[in-house]
């Protein structure tokens, strides 16, 4: 983790030169497809390596769980280019039967006890996400009220 904000700290750094520059919410643009999978990649291993921790997995558990974890990482890739490419109509619903499949997938390695500490920490993850959404839009209502004001 400290290996990817030191690396967006860096692009950022190097990309300023004083000038008014593209907004930073562009910069994940600015990574090849390959520094992206490369991101992707270690943002899946740090994911398991954190539900290692959290549900006390052992390490064949952690090792088949990593293998899944990759596996619907990339197959989220492919959408999210394919959606850059092509029109995809709900790419919501194809991300979350993604995620029920993995889920799926993953659940038979679990033992009942890590199940229940699976779901507690899958629902507190829904909430924080369920914040930041609400978050974002609050933000973009002041930003677009900000906007009108300064026309």
């Amino acid at each position: 983790m400290k290996t990817i904000l030191s690396l967006i700290v860096l692009t950022v750094a190097l990309s300023f030169n004083g000038s008014a520059q593209q907004p930073i919410q562009n910069l994940r643009y600015d990574f090849t497809p390959e520094e992206r999978m490369q991101m992707q990649v270690r943002m899946t291993q740090q994911q398991t390596r954190e539900m290692a921790t959290r549900l006390g997995l052992d390490k064949e558990q952690e090792q088949a769980i990593g293998e899944i974890n990759l596996k619907y990482t990339l197959l989220r890739i492919q959408i999210m280019e394919l959606a850059q490419t092509e029109e995809v109509l709900d790419i919501r619903a194809l991300m979350d039967e993604l995620e029920e499949k993995r889920e799926k997938e993953i659940l038979p390695f679990l033992e009942e006890h890590q199940m229940e500490v699976y779901y507690v920490v899958k629902e507190e993850q829904q909430k924080r996400r369920q914040q930041m959404q609400q978050q974002r839009g609050e933000q973009r209502q002041r930003g677009d009220g900000q906007r009108r004001q300064r026309e």
